[in-house]
């Protein structure tokens, strides 16, 4: 049962100290891949009341920030700082502060089961989280305006569903990505959104 797990997660890791995962991994196999920088980022957020939820710490703690960077950023991965990500003004794009995703997977409210859409993908960030959050009988669609960024949050999500979709409880969605914008939406994607 998810909720159970969840639970237990929650208690598990509350009865943690001072950055101490070992424990928390042995017990929570979705969490042996993920690293103690990413995990005592998550925790931060849920000392300071960003994270509130089973769903968004689970979530958080499992889609590791640092696999959407490049060489440049991967020392700055689990600080809560908004990143350029990319070679240059014309090749780059922005991965924002992790409190933000996290501010906003908690504002969405989301579930198991969902049909979401993200618009301008970018790295892949946000669209990997939702596809965690929507579990695996959810849908996420993405869109990117960019060919390189919507080429390359295709590969980054398709990376980590690869590597993480069956040790996340619940499982992760498949992904549609496409490179287009909101006015040019394809019809494949015309659809109503939860």
């Amino acid at each position: 049962n998810s909720t159970e797990g969840d639970s237990r997660l929650r208690s598990d890791r509350s009865s943690l100290t001072g950055g101490s995962h070992c424990a928390l991994r042995k017990l929570s196999p979705h969490l042996r891949m993920s690293s103690p920088g990413m995990m005592n980022m998550v925790d931060e957020f849920i000392r300071m009341g960003i994270v509130d939820s089973d769903l968004v710490t689970k979530v958080m703690q499992c889609i590791d920030r640092k696999l959407f960077l490049d060489a440049k950023n991967l020392k700055l991965a689990y600080l809560d700082r908004r990143l350029c990500v990319g070679n240059n003004a014309d090749n780059s794009t922005i991965l924002l502060r992790p409190s933000l995703y996290a501010t906003t997977l908690s504002a969405l409210e989301l579930h198991s089961g969902l049909d979401v859409l993200h618009i301008e993908s970018g790295t892949g960030y946000m669209t990997a989280l939702l596809a965690a959050a929507v579990g695996k009988r959810g849908r996420v669609s993405a869109l990117d305006a960019s060919p390189l960024w919507s080429k390359r949050s295709r590969s980054n999500v398709a990376a980590v569903h690869a590597i993480l979709a069956k040790s996340i409880p619940g499982g992760m969605s498949d992904v549609n990505s496409m490179c287009a914008n909101i006015w040019s939406l394809p019809r494949s994607m015309r659809r109503k959104y939860d």
